[in-house]
């Protein structure tokens, strides 16, 4: 009888680890992530067919791949180790270049973004099909699994690099959806057996006639990763030409205070008023990219105007391959609109009806977030209580994400993240070199799998604080594990989304902070929290505070946040 099944990747998943365990393999180890969730699903199934086969976890993938390099050497028989995608996979590198030294058999199974999601900026894509280079003896690069692409068509050579003796590396991509959304079908009759399968990426970006921006188009203006004194630019020239901008957390301008900022532009995309607002504008002209929020991205992958980004690089950053791009870098833009005339149409009653949403959720939210303790609370408490000049470090991941949400606009500051790859390794050390070439003090915001990623660098916190003489913050958001995936659809799998995603670990950081000669405190309320806050930042000090809250406690309020806001009537030009 044939297995039935939601959609092609969860056919191909099923294939590529059915031929795993008919090679031998016995033992997977596997790290959580989104990208990887169907090979993840088909595993679990394939383990309640297949008892033997036995699965291990971890929340750190160099970790993990050494693991694997010591199941291997102790059962002398080939283990399997999946990842998600970007910096999760070169993180399996040193345990690689140890079996390829020492002929140990390890199977390395990547997921990976379509080609499609390749050099245009979209979050944790980067070109990692040759990233093992030499230090594997094989390699297949599947395609994205595709109804008119037989599996028949890279069986064989599944096969074959199984039996190769060594390490070997099986490169994954799949589109969305990643989780199962369709009633199970019997989706393998339906493959043909044509069309071998290639890898063709589409052009690196649209080739249209390029956008004329003197003309007379209502504009709207998108700020993505940018330097404070590009910030300061396009403040000025959004000032003098009445132009409001959506701010993302990582343009410098998410947490000033300004009426021409949208600071909750994330909160409000839930609301079908305001985004009727925004599509009455004509042309959106987005500044740098890296953007966070999944809404925004989504907005513009619909809007019906023009689209161009300017960014002095010569990445493409336009995930939805929509958008023309200009290579200059922001402040030459400016200066040349500045030396013509704009024939740009005033909107403002469009531009009233932004602001005053802004300043609607600006009103609701702290009553909405309340006074409990917990972690959208205390990211909103934290930068409330943060001393003018501090620097703000965000980590990937949720962290990131509650900072662009619901942060309150009190005073600006510089903030810093990782957003190129988007990975939640090495977040702790470069948040400490940060701190090693400033003379500010530095607060870092992170979850608790990113701050066990890289639990050695708090060596490098204790001793930079003590060489600078700044005051050094990590404030680590503990719910046990990738809470991340309960605002997922991996949400809906129970014991597996917990086991196999979320990961949990029932560890806190007390002893972790004693180790490295950090002062610790886990604050029990807000008006605890505001008062370690601020003895965290007095001169020379190093200090790791700890938030520990239920793992579905962030995504329920979210929920709630979100509904209220979609129910919301406000102003309407």
């Amino acid at each position: 009888m044939r297995r039935r099944f939601s959609n092609i990747n969860q056919l191909w998943s099923w294939q590529i680890l059915a031929r795993l365990y008919a090679s031998g393999v016995r033992h997977v180890c596997l790290a959580p992530g989104s990208r990887s969730a169907p090979l993840v699903l088909a595993l679990v199934e394939l383990t309640k067919i297949h008892p033997d086969l036995v699965l291990h976890t971890h929340f750190d993938e160099r970790g993990l791949g050494f693991l694997a390099l010591g199941l291997s050497k102790a059962s002398a028989q080939a283990v399997a180790v999946i990842t998600t995608s970007g910096t999760a996979v070169a993180n399996l590198l040193p345990a690689v270049i140890e079996a390829r030294h020492s002929h140990v058999p390890l199977i390395l199974i990547s997921a990976d973004r379509p080609d499609e999601l390749l050099d245009c900026g979209a979050n944790q894509a980067i070109a990692q099909q040759q990233l093992f280079g030499a230090q594997v003896l094989d390699r297949l690069l599947l395609p994205a699994p595709d109804r008119d692409i037989s599996v028949n068509n890279w069986l064989p050579s599944l096969d074959r690099l199984l039996r190769t003796q060594g390490p070997v590396h099986l490169n994954c991509p799949f589109r969305e959806p990643l989780y199962p959304t369709e009633p199970e079908r019997d989706f393998s009759a339906a493959l043909p057996t044509r069309h071998p399968f290639s890898h063709n990426r589409p052009p690196p970006h649209p080739v249209s006639p390029a956008i004329d921006v003197t003309l007379a188009r209502k504009t709207l203006i998108v700020a993505g990763q940018l330097s404070p004194t590009e910030a300061a630019s396009l403040l000025d020239f959004c000032q003098r030409y009445r132009l409001v901008i959506l701010a993302d957390l990582n343009s410098q301008l998410r947490l000033q205070p300004s009426d021409w900022i949208i600071h909750y532009a994330d909160v409000l995309f839930n609301n079908a008023a305001f985004v009727q607002t925004l599509n009455r504008f004509e042309r959106v002209i987005q500044f740098s990219g890296r953007l966070i929020s999944k809404r925004l991205l989504g907005w513009l992958a619909g809007f019906g105007g023009d689209h161009l980004i300017v960014d002095g690089h010569t990445d493409y950053l336009d995930p939805n391959r929509r958008a023309l791009q200009q290579h200059q870098a922001l402040p030459d833009f400016l200066l040349e609109l500045a030396e013509v005339p704009l024939n740009w149409p005033a909107c403002p009653s469009d531009v009233a009806a932004l602001q005053a949403w802004n300043e609607i959720a600006g009103e609701q939210l702290p009553t909405l977030i309340g006074s409990t303790l917990s972690e959208i609370s205390a990211i909103t408490h934290l930068v409330q209580n943060l001393p003018a000049g501090c620097q703000l470090f965000a980590g990937n991941s949720l962290s990131i994400r509650l900072l662009d949400m619901y942060a309150a606009p009190v005073a600006p500051c510089r903030v810093f993240s990782n957003r190129g790859a988007s990975g939640i390794d090495g977040l702790v050390a470069t948040a400490a070199g940060v701190a090693a070439g400033s003379a500010e003090p530095l607060v870092l915001v992170l979850g608790d799998s990113s701050a066990l990623y890289d639990l050695n660098s708090l060596a490098l916190v204790n001793r930079v604080a003590l060489q600078t003489g700044q005051a050094i913050l990590v404030l680590v958001l503990n719910n046990n594990g990738g809470a991340i995936f309960n605002l997922l659809p991996a949400a809906q799998f129970g014991k597996t989304q917990r086991d196999y995603f979320q990961c949990p670990h029932d560890l806190d950081f007390a002893a972790a902070a004693a180790q490295f000669r950090l002062t610790y405190a886990r604050p029990r309320s807000l008006a605890e929290l505001v008062e370690q806050i601020r003895l965290a930042l007095l001169p020379g000090s190093a200090t790791l505070l700890e938030i520990q809250v239920p793992a579905a406690q962030s995504s329920q309020q979210i929920g709630q946040i979100n509904r209220h806001f979609a129910q919301l009537t406000g102003p309407v030009a």
